[in-house]
């Protein structure tokens, strides 16, 4: 605690408390100055700068587009060498929690929201990546390798490997954008009417589309919400190629969840196998790329 005081605002801070929540390796904390003002600290190993720096940038990119995310204040190096970054709090409850305590149809609005947020993060371009069909395969072997070894199987991974064959040439004509890398329920709040979207320390450049490789994450807990996010997105007549493209994305997801989980012990990997088994059965198998939840808005 004692670096914190590198933090220009630190000595009108009156309460400092440590949020242990998440899967993230950070360290954060909630922050209450004598004013009444909150804060968001976040406190990254050293390795990390290149890429905080990169996620500050953006985050103040976004918050002057006027989309609902924290307000980025402050960014640097503590004296010992740790990254760190100071942004607004944002007051709510978790989306995750409180979804489903809502009528279908806020759910559904939520969801709505969710989508048209995501669809202007998408408009800030990529720069010097090289061809999305060819970093994404490279991920794809790798996925394989450590499935492979983690010697966790599933009885239907033959079916998911097929299906990611068979769709593999969809990657190529994919232009790349920055993602938020973790665009789920888990990672919104919801205040009144509005939501918000926190958690950019996945953030990177990629597909947009590939945003949808852990949406199991929110259609478990609301497929309404999960609808109005697709709607919200695409404003219209969802393209065949998203869907097949999305459930790639899943499929490739559900593999590489396995060896991830089992670094967190068996609960981890039970959690883990439950929602491999929720994909396969949407997606009927993989024989089809329309999730079994998805309906085709009225009108």
């Amino acid at each position: 605690m004692e670096s914190l005081r590198d933090i220009k605002g630190y000595p009108s801070w009156m309460r400092i408390e440590f949020l242990d929540k998440g899967w993230s390796e950070d360290k954060k904390f909630y922050i209450k100055d004598i004013k009444g003002n909150q804060y968001l600290l976040r406190i990254s190993d050293p390795e990390r700068y290149e890429q905080r720096r990169r996620e500050y940038q953006y985050l103040q990119k976004i918050y002057a587009m006027g989309l609902p995310v924290s307000q980025p204040l402050e960014f640097g190096l503590l004296l010992d060498g740790r990254v760190y970054s100071l942004v607004s709090w944002v007051e709510g409850e978790d989306a995750i929690t409180v979804i489903c305590k809502l009528p279908e149809d806020e759910q559904y609005g939520f969801g709505l929201q969710a989508g048209r947020v995501q669809k202007e993060i998408h408009k800030l371009p990529a720069f010097d990546v090289e061809k999305w069909g060819i970093r994404y395969q490279r991920k794809i072997d790798l996925v394989y390798e450590r499935y492979l070894k983690s010697g966790i199987r599933l009885p239907y991974e033959e079916q998911i490997m097929g299906y990611i064959q068979d769709n593999i040439h969809y990657l190529d004509s994919r232009e790349q954008t920055y993602q938020h890398g973790d665009y789920h329920l888990g990672n919104f709040i919801i205040n009144g009417d509005d939501l918000y979207v926190i958690d950019f320390n996945r953030s990177s450049f990629g597909d947009p589309w590939e945003e949808y490789d852990r949406f199991i994450f929110s259609w478990e807990v609301s497929t309404s919400f999960a609808n109005g996010q697709i709607q919200g997105y695409f404003e219209g007549s969802v393209p065949e190629e998203f869907f097949r493209l999305s459930a790639l994305y899943s499929a490739v997801n559900v593999l590489a969840s396995l060896p991830w989980a089992s670094s967190f012990g068996d609960f981890a990997v039970a959690d883990m196998m439950t929602r491999a088994d929720l994909v396969y059965q949407t997606y009927q198998g993989f024989t089809c790329p329309i999730p079994l939840w998805y309906e085709v808005p009225l009108g």
